[in-house]
């Protein structure tokens, strides 16, 4: 898929679990949230890497998964987390 594509799908997915995406390119997006610091540790516990910012503790960025196990991975955290 072409990466406006990823970028949407990415961005939608990242709203089910009810995180707001507040900036984006064709290869990341910016979430804002108070969560982010157990976002960011359940999603390391799945084998997901993002970054988040030392001086914006509420800011993480999301890069495009790869292939499609990657998707299938970050939509298992984010389900698994959303209903946590």
């Amino acid at each position: 898929a072409c990466a406006g594509a990823s970028s949407a799908r990415l961005r939608g997915m990242l709203a089910g679990a009810g995180l707001c995406v507040v900036g984006a390119t064709s290869l990341f997006v910016l979430v804002r949230d108070v969560r982010v610091p157990s976002l960011w540790v359940h999603l390391c516990k799945h084998g997901i890497l993002t970054r988040v910012f030392s001086d914006r503790a509420d800011d993480m960025r999301i890069g495009l998964p790869r292939d499609g196990q990657a998707w299938r991975r970050l939509e298992t955290a984010l389900t698994t987390w959303s209903r946590a």
